[in-house]
């Protein structure tokens, strides 16, 4: 852990690089909170793991490490009231297919920018999800979704297939005004 050798490290190293990263939130643009103090103990306490299991260490320093109190925020989903009038809020807005897919399908973020025309089946109303845009840092990419249920086919009613195909007509006459410098 930054000069520490593997062998000489101890749980109190690891509070206090916690301590610290804690302390350096003044002047962070964008604070470090405590449930990503807890992902970093838990990828920590993972490879310190299976340095017990080499033979490397003789226990796992990451064990006796207490962590900040954190209890992850309860999410209350919109009821459905709350869903329709977000809905025809953002009706007139570019996107509306895209809040659709997300609000009525359980789409993620992710799996909706990275929906395809080629994965949509009109004749039987159903999207297949082949891929996701995520964030990685700093970066943008394209990738497969993280886990084999992420790769689902979605049916769709009919209001979010007519959406889809009106959004495709919109982006149809959107590329052919542009002309040659469409960049997709």
């Amino acid at each position: 852990l930054g000069e520490i050798p593997l062998a000489a490290l101890r749980s109190d190293h690891i509070s206090t690089a916690f301590r610290r990263i804690q302390e350096s939130n003044a002047t962070r643009a964008r604070p470090v909170g405590p449930a990503t103090i807890k992902d970093i103990h838990d990828m920590l306490k993972t490879a310190l793991s299976a340095a017990v299991k080499q033979r490397m260490i003789p226990f796992n320093p990451a064990e006796g490490v207490e962590l900040p109190e954190y209890s992850p925020p309860e999410i209350e989903p919109w009821g459905a009231e709350e869903v329709g009038a977000f809905l025809d809020e953002a009706a007139g807005d570019r996107l509306a297919a895209l809040y659709e897919l997300v609000a009525l399908h359980g789409l993620r973020r992710g799996e909706a920018c990275g929906a395809t025309w080629a994965g949509l089946d009109e004749e039987n109303a159903v999207l297949v999800i082949t891929q996701q845009i995520v964030k990685n840092g700093t970066e943008y990419g394209v990738w497969p979704p993280k886990t084999r249920s992420g790769r689902r086919k979605v049916d769709l009613d009919a209001t979010t297939l007519g959406s889809l195909l009106a959004h495709r007509l919109r982006q149809d006459a959107e590329r052919e005004a542009v002309g040659p410098a469409w960049s997709n």
